[in-house]
């Protein structure tokens, strides 16, 4: 994928691209702070950088696939996914933090519920096709920083968008309670925890 690097690099290179750009979406969040607002320009082009980012992860997943190379495992493809979605939601949290509710919020907002939805359902998939492998549980993306900020902050994003009548009610409890129709659903975050508390006591 990229040439002159060992494909076994193909992860490290790709979370430090991720990282440069997320410390570029931090900086202008940190200016937006100052300067009362980020501005559009600024925030698309950011956005155009996280698409081309994701253009190659998957150029990278399709070239794995086609070469029957060195793939990436469910846990780095799982990393790279939630880092794209968490890296949408950085981008549009100063757009739903502004009073305005106008047609850039609403956008802002439906992109992170997207966004959202897909972190929760990333890592709930990983946990569930691998709750049998004990080597897979060890790398559970859960462990890698941010990652349970990540999924308070989807919750709280569903949450918020439901009282806004911009998500149904019972979407929103599906994804952030362990009641009713998503009992099974949260089950594996609760077991995880539970077994990493056991093990640090050990």
């Amino acid at each position: 994928m990229f040439a002159g690097h060992d494909g076994r690099l193909n992860f490290t290179i790709l979370l430090s691209k991720h990282a440069k750009l997320r410390g570029h979406i931090i900086l202008s969040r940190s200016r937006s702070t100052i300067k009362s607002g980020t501005t559009s320009t600024e925030t698309s082009k950011l956005h155009v950088e996280l698409v081309k980012w994701w253009n190659e992860v998957e150029e990278c997943f399709d070239v794995e696939h086609d070469t029957r190379g060195s793939a990436m495992t469910p846990y780095q493809r799982t990393v790279l996914s939630v880092l794209r979605y968490e890296s949408i939601i950085a981008l549009s949290r100063d757009v739903i933090g502004n009073s305005q509710m106008d047609s850039e919020y609403s956008a802002a907002l439906q992109n992170c519920i997207t966004a959202a939805r897909s972190i929760i359902n990333s890592l709930h998939t990983f946990l569930v096709e691998n709750s049998a492998d004990s080597d897979s549980r060890l790398q559970c993306p859960l462990s890698w920083p941010s990652f349970t900020w990540a999924i308070w902050m989807s919750a709280f994003i569903l949450l918020h968008a439901a009282s806004e009548d911009q998500l149904a009610d019972a979407a929103a409890n599906r994804y952030t309670t362990q009641d009713g129709h998503r009992r099974d659903a949260a089950k594996p975050f609760t077991d995880y925890s539970t077994a990493v508390s056991r093990s640090s006591s050990t």
